[in-house]
Protein backbone atom coordinates (compact mmCIF):
# COMPACT_ATOMS: atom_id res chain seq x y z
CA UNK A 1 0.00 0.00 0.00
CA UNK A 2 2.97 2.34 0.63
CA UNK A 3 3.13 2.28 -3.62
CA UNK A 4 -0.18 3.57 -3.71
CA UNK A 5 1.15 6.91 -5.02
CA UNK A 6 2.68 6.31 -8.40
CA UNK A 7 5.50 7.75 -9.95
CA UNK A 8 9.44 8.42 -9.24
CA UNK A 9 10.59 9.84 -5.84
CA UNK A 10 13.31 12.67 -6.71
CA UNK A 11 14.05 14.67 -3.77
CA UNK A 12 16.90 16.50 -5.34
CA UNK A 13 18.35 17.59 -8.17
CA UNK A 14 21.61 16.29 -9.45
CA UNK A 15 22.94 19.73 -7.94
CA UNK A 16 21.58 19.13 -4.63
CA UNK A 17 18.63 21.46 -4.59
CA UNK A 18 15.69 20.91 -3.36
CA UNK A 19 12.55 19.58 -5.95
CA UNK A 20 8.52 18.96 -5.35
CA UNK A 21 5.70 18.28 -8.18
CA UNK A 22 4.98 20.51 -10.51
CA UNK A 23 1.34 21.22 -9.46
CA UNK A 24 2.83 23.26 -6.97
CA UNK A 25 2.75 25.73 -9.47
CA UNK A 26 -0.06 24.68 -12.05
CA UNK A 27 -2.53 24.76 -9.37
CA UNK A 28 -2.15 27.90 -8.69
CA UNK A 29 -2.56 29.35 -12.22
CA UNK A 30 -6.53 29.00 -12.24
CA UNK A 31 -7.59 30.48 -8.53
CA UNK A 32 -5.04 33.30 -9.14
CA UNK A 33 -6.68 34.07 -12.66
CA UNK A 34 -9.98 33.66 -10.78
CA UNK A 35 -9.62 36.15 -8.33
CA UNK A 36 -7.15 38.76 -9.55
CA UNK A 37 -7.48 37.96 -13.33
CA UNK A 38 -5.03 38.05 -15.72
CA UNK A 39 -3.07 41.02 -14.67
CA UNK A 40 -2.53 39.95 -11.01
CA UNK A 41 -1.44 36.28 -12.16
CA UNK A 42 0.79 37.73 -14.31
CA UNK A 43 2.71 40.43 -11.57
CA UNK A 44 2.30 37.21 -9.23
CA UNK A 45 4.21 34.89 -11.93
CA UNK A 46 6.35 37.62 -12.64
CA UNK A 47 7.76 38.78 -9.41
CA UNK A 48 8.79 35.01 -8.69
CA UNK A 49 10.81 35.06 -11.43
CA UNK A 50 8.86 32.13 -13.30
CA UNK A 51 6.53 34.07 -15.71
CA UNK A 52 7.85 31.58 -18.05
CA UNK A 53 5.60 28.96 -16.71
CA UNK A 54 2.72 30.44 -17.62
CA UNK A 55 3.39 29.85 -21.62
CA UNK A 56 5.59 26.53 -21.00
CA UNK A 57 3.89 25.19 -18.13
CA UNK A 58 6.21 22.80 -16.20
CA UNK A 59 5.35 19.00 -16.78
CA UNK A 60 8.14 17.28 -14.89
CA UNK A 61 9.72 18.23 -10.82
CA UNK A 62 10.28 22.14 -10.33
CA UNK A 63 12.77 23.42 -8.36
CA UNK A 64 11.16 23.94 -4.41
CA UNK A 65 12.72 27.25 -4.79
CA UNK A 66 10.45 28.45 -7.87
CA UNK A 67 7.48 27.56 -5.92
CA UNK A 68 8.25 29.00 -2.84
CA UNK A 69 8.85 32.41 -4.52
CA UNK A 70 5.20 32.07 -5.70
CA UNK A 71 3.75 31.34 -2.38
CA UNK A 72 5.65 34.60 -1.50
CA UNK A 73 4.99 36.50 -4.05
CA UNK A 74 1.04 35.72 -3.58
CA UNK A 75 1.48 37.03 -0.45
CA UNK A 76 3.12 40.02 -1.38
CA UNK A 77 1.01 41.01 -3.71
CA UNK A 78 -2.57 39.80 -2.51
CA UNK A 79 -3.97 41.27 0.58
CA UNK A 80 -4.06 38.18 3.87
CA UNK A 81 -7.24 36.70 3.79
CA UNK A 82 -7.26 36.70 -0.08
CA UNK A 83 -3.67 34.91 -0.39
CA UNK A 84 -4.71 32.74 1.94
CA UNK A 85 -7.45 32.07 -0.02
CA UNK A 86 -5.69 31.57 -3.22
CA UNK A 87 -2.84 29.15 -1.65
CA UNK A 88 -5.89 26.96 -0.26
CA UNK A 89 -7.38 26.97 -3.72
CA UNK A 90 -4.40 25.70 -5.29
CA UNK A 91 -3.69 23.01 -2.23
CA UNK A 92 -6.96 21.39 -2.94
CA UNK A 93 -6.19 21.54 -6.50
CA UNK A 94 -2.76 19.66 -6.06
CA UNK A 95 -4.56 17.21 -3.43
CA UNK A 96 -7.58 16.60 -6.28
CA UNK A 97 -5.06 16.04 -8.99
CA UNK A 98 -2.75 13.43 -6.91
CA UNK A 99 -6.01 11.13 -5.91
CA UNK A 100 -7.33 11.34 -9.56
CA UNK A 101 -4.00 10.97 -11.49
CA UNK A 102 -1.42 9.28 -8.94
CA UNK A 103 -3.61 6.96 -6.51
CA UNK A 104 -5.11 3.43 -8.73
CA UNK A 105 -8.95 3.57 -8.64
CA UNK A 106 -9.03 0.45 -7.11
CA UNK A 107 -6.78 1.65 -4.32
CA UNK A 108 -9.33 4.87 -3.79
CA UNK A 109 -11.76 2.12 -3.78
CA UNK A 110 -10.07 -0.10 -0.72
CA UNK A 111 -9.77 3.06 1.02
CA UNK A 112 -13.21 4.57 1.39
CA UNK A 113 -14.15 0.98 2.11
CA UNK A 114 -12.15 0.60 4.59
CA UNK A 115 -13.02 2.39 8.16
CA UNK A 116 -11.13 4.92 8.89
CA UNK A 117 -8.90 3.70 11.71
CA UNK A 118 -7.11 1.19 9.21
CA UNK A 119 -7.14 3.92 6.26
CA UNK A 120 -5.36 6.60 7.96
CA UNK A 121 -2.19 4.60 8.65
CA UNK A 122 -2.16 3.10 4.70
CA UNK A 123 -2.90 7.09 3.71
CA UNK A 124 -0.28 8.24 5.97
CA UNK A 125 2.65 5.58 4.66
CA UNK A 126 2.20 6.64 1.51
CA UNK A 127 1.90 10.01 2.22
CA UNK A 128 5.03 9.50 4.10
CA UNK A 129 7.20 7.35 1.17
CA UNK A 130 6.08 10.07 -1.74
CA UNK A 131 6.68 13.23 0.66
CA UNK A 132 8.71 15.02 -1.80
CA UNK A 133 5.94 15.99 -4.09
CA UNK A 134 4.57 18.28 -1.56
CA UNK A 135 7.58 18.77 0.84
CA UNK A 136 10.80 18.73 -1.37
CA UNK A 137 14.11 18.28 0.69
CA UNK A 138 12.13 18.60 4.26
CA UNK A 139 11.75 15.62 6.14
CA UNK A 140 8.33 14.06 6.59
CA UNK A 141 6.65 12.16 9.03
CA UNK A 142 3.00 10.80 8.90
CA UNK A 143 1.25 8.68 11.82
CA UNK A 144 -2.13 8.28 13.35
CA UNK A 145 -5.22 6.17 13.34
CA UNK A 146 -7.79 7.87 15.36
CA UNK A 147 -5.72 11.22 15.27
CA UNK A 148 -3.60 11.96 12.96
CA UNK A 149 0.09 13.84 12.75
CA UNK A 150 2.56 14.91 9.81
CA UNK A 151 4.96 17.07 10.44
CA UNK A 152 7.40 18.44 8.15
CA UNK A 153 11.18 19.36 9.29
CA UNK A 154 12.51 22.29 7.65
CA UNK A 155 9.84 22.96 5.27
CA UNK A 156 10.82 25.06 2.58
CA UNK A 157 7.69 25.73 1.30
CA UNK A 158 6.27 26.92 4.75
CA UNK A 159 4.43 30.43 4.09
CA UNK A 160 2.14 31.81 7.48
CA UNK A 161 -0.28 28.79 8.56
CA UNK A 162 0.56 27.21 5.34
CA UNK A 163 -2.77 27.21 3.67
CA UNK A 164 -1.50 25.33 1.11
CA UNK A 165 -0.33 22.48 2.76
CA UNK A 166 -3.22 22.34 5.08
CA UNK A 167 -5.41 21.99 1.86
CA UNK A 168 -3.48 19.36 0.68
CA UNK A 169 -3.30 17.24 3.80
CA UNK A 170 -7.25 17.99 4.35
CA UNK A 171 -8.54 17.49 1.35
CA UNK A 172 -6.35 13.95 1.10
CA UNK A 173 -7.77 12.40 4.24
CA UNK A 174 -10.84 14.03 4.01
CA UNK A 175 -11.12 12.52 0.36
CA UNK A 176 -10.18 8.69 1.36
CA UNK A 177 -10.44 8.15 5.32
CA UNK A 178 -12.88 10.28 6.92
CA UNK A 179 -15.02 13.33 5.64
CA UNK A 180 -16.07 14.73 9.09
CA UNK A 181 -11.96 15.57 9.66
CA UNK A 182 -10.64 19.19 10.60
CA UNK A 183 -7.14 20.36 10.56
CA UNK A 184 -5.09 22.35 13.42
CA UNK A 185 -1.76 23.45 12.18
CA UNK A 186 0.20 23.75 15.48
CA UNK A 187 3.62 24.00 14.87
CA UNK A 188 5.00 26.50 11.63
CA UNK A 189 8.33 26.77 10.42
CA UNK A 190 7.31 29.70 8.78
CA UNK A 191 6.78 31.30 12.33
CA UNK A 192 10.29 30.38 13.46
CA UNK A 193 9.67 26.52 14.71
CA UNK A 194 11.60 23.99 13.60
CA UNK A 195 8.92 21.85 12.09
CA UNK A 196 5.24 22.36 10.64
CA UNK A 197 2.97 20.05 12.32
CA UNK A 198 -0.59 19.25 10.66
CA UNK A 199 -2.73 17.55 13.00
CA UNK A 200 -6.05 16.49 11.97
CA UNK A 201 -8.72 14.42 13.80
CA UNK A 202 -12.96 14.34 14.31
CA UNK A 203 -14.48 17.66 15.18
Amino acid sequence: MNQVLVGRSPSLTQHGAGVVGPNAVLQLIEPLHTHVRSEGLHAVFSQAGVVRYLTQPPLAMVPEEHALRLFKAVWSELPEKLAEKVLAEAGRGTAAYVIANRIPGPARTFLRLLPATLAAPLLCRAIKSHAWTFAGSGRCEASGMRRIQVDITDNPLATPNCPWHSAVLLTMFRSLVNRSLVLEHSYCCARGDAFCRFELGPP
